[in-house]
Order: C-alpha cells, then sequence, then structure tokens
C-alpha cells in the first residue's frame, strides 16, 4: 500500500512541475515576442525570406527565431548591443543594399539593449562597393 501511495505522489508532482514549466515558457514566449510585416524580401544570414508577416522570438540571451505564418522558421545567433532610448522600441533593422535586404538587428524594447545579428559573408559580398542603408520594420503589436 504504501508503494503504491509513493509512487502516486512522485507521479503527480512530476505532472505538476511539468505543467509549471509549460506555463512560464509559454509566458516567457509570448512576453519577447515581435510581429512584424515585411513588405520586401529579405536574408537571414544567407537564407532567403518572402516578403510577409513573421513573428521574431527569443529563445535565449542569444539567440532568436524567425518564422513565418507557414510555420517556416530560422534560428539565429545575435549579441548584445547598445541602442538608443529613443530607438528601443520593439522592431527589426535591416540593412538594404540596392534590392537586398539583411537582418541586422532586433531590438525587444525591453530596456536599452538590442541584439545584433552578424553578417554573413553572403551580406559581406552584396555590400561591396555599395552603400547601405537601414531599414527599420516596428513590431505591429504597438
Amino acid at each position: 500500500m504504501k508503494y503504491r501511495k509513493v509512487r502516486s505522489l512522485t507521479f503527480m508532482a512530476a505532472l505538476a512541475a511539468v505543467a509549471l514549466l509549460s506555463i512560464s515558457t509559454v509566458a516567457h514566449a509570448q512576453s519577447v515576442g515581435i510581429r512584424a510585416k515585411i513588405p520586401f524580401d529579405f536574408y537571414v544570414g544567407s537564407e532567403k525570406f518572402p516578403a510577409g508577416s513573421y513573428t521574431v522570438l527569443r529563445q535565449g540571451y542569444s539567440i532568436a527565431r524567425v518564422e513565418d505564418e507557414k510555420g517556416h522558421a530560422s534560428l539565429i545567433m545575435t549579441s548584445p548591443i547598445s541602442v538608443r532610448a529613443a530607438t528601443s522600441k520593439p522592431g527589426l533593422v535591416f540593412n538594404r543594399y540596392g534590392n537586398y535586404h539583411f537582418l541586422s538587428e532586433v531590438t525587444w524594447g525591453e530596456s536599452n539593449v538590442g541584439h545584433h545579428v552578424s553578417r554573413s559573408s553572403f551580406e559581406l559580398e552584396i555590400a561591396k562597393g555599395i552603400s547601405g542603408e537601414r531599414v527599420v520594420a516596428s513590431n505591429k503589436n504597438r
């Protein structure tokens, strides 16, 4: 009888722990997401994404997930950068070279820290001899 009781209590404790972890993960993901409609094709590294609506979610301090409405996604490594208080609203920043757009920064809007996306070798090749321009896409939930 004791064995059943201990086994039942262990199962209930494990179930409660899984439920609590699931709730906190969902709440955390929702609090650091950016949704934006991007009116142009763009690259994340050397991977091309078509124009459309995207969600960018923080997956860790230096990892973000870029996902379209169909579930096509890519994980990217980022590094923290300081941003001016006036530009710390949630949003995405792109480097534009002619008709090429590359995701450059993600600003979560929680503080004056944004996250920089490293330039890929493809972006560096495109940027040779062309002056770049910054393009900002704001969070469409705010």
